[in-house]
């Protein structure tokens, strides 16, 4: 298996849920639980300020917090920005070491101002097994 041959665009989800930082911080719990995802990338209303990001994790800190009502909360108040972005030409071994210094599970895959996908440590695992079947099965 070699991770520097493997760019993320390879790897990366080219299809992300998003959801605007203004949306209600119930319409995000309830996207997440009828879509099955963990997080979901946060669109600001200007590309130049980046992407934010709201895990299960935030949701659950809140929950926590203030019980289980979402009401009158906004994504902005809860989302974490900026999140941390990978170009499409970088290479797994990199974006993983990268993502591992930063201490980040999940980033977005932005190509200018573009969100073009999004890549998780899930992502790369079942790539790095994949790979490693592949590898194992041409021997």
């Amino acid at each position: 298996m070699n991770f520097q041959k493997t760019t993320i665009r390879e790897v990366m989800n080219p299809e992300p849920t998003t959801i605007h930082a203004g949306a209600p911080l119930s319409e995000a719990a309830t996207c997440m639980f009828e879509q099955d995802r963990s997080c979901l990338v946060v669109c600001l209303d200007d590309p130049a300020q980046g992407w934010g990001i709201l895990t299960q994790k935030d949701l659950l800190g809140v929950m926590a917090d203030v019980g289980a009502h979402l009401e009158g909360l906004r994504v902005a108040e809860v989302m974490t920005h900026p999140s941390v972005t990978l170009p499409p030409h970088y290479d797994v071994g990199t974006s993983i070491q990268l993502m591992r210094m930063l201490g980040v599970r999940r980033a977005a895959v932005v190509e200018g101002d573009e969100l073009i996908g999004f890549v998780s440590f899930t992502d790369l695992f079942e790539y790095a097994m994949e790979t490693r079947d592949q590898a194992v099965t041409r021997d």
